[in-house]
């Protein structure tokens, strides 16, 4: 069902995202990404969701950066193909509901329009409220 440029793009957002924190926050990263595969609110891609405009900022400053922390790189799509298995399976392991996350230095416009649902490392993750965005 994944194709092998889907998992490259979902472990890039492993690496770039959070390499540097616990692996449960990378867990965490990928999961979030494949809720919004899954949201009609994104592309159904999970190319087109990580590479959409103003979706990461590590996509949004060209060029991205090459791979340069090989051991980091392999952990990353050894995590992914973990949490793809668990989420053709229905399985989340690090968060309940997020699809929203961000490095705890940087505070997002979207935040008050977010439910906090746990850190993990520097990250921060949230649920989208769905009362809101029926509302839009």
């Amino acid at each position: 069902m994944f194709t092998a440029l889907a998992l490259t793009c979902l472990a890039e957002v492993a690496y770039y995202e959070a390499r540097n924190q616990p692996e449960p926050a990378q867990f965490a990263v990928i999961e979030a990404t494949l809720r919004r595969v899954d949201d009609w609110r994104w592309d159904d891609k999970p190319c087109d969701v990580v590479y959409a405009p103003a979706q990461y900022e590590w996509t949004s400053n060209k060029p991205v950066k090459l791979i340069q922390e090989k051991p980091n790189w392999e952990l990353a799509k050894d995590i992914t193909g973990i949490v793809v298995e668990n989420h053709l399976n229905g399985e989340y392991a690090a968060t309940r509901c997020s699809d929203h996350f961000h490095d705890e230095s940087k505070t997002p416009w979207w935040v008050p329009l977010m439910e906090f649902e746990v850190q993990i490392g520097d990250i921060l993750f949230y649920c989208s409220d769905e009362k809101y965005w029926r509302m839009q």
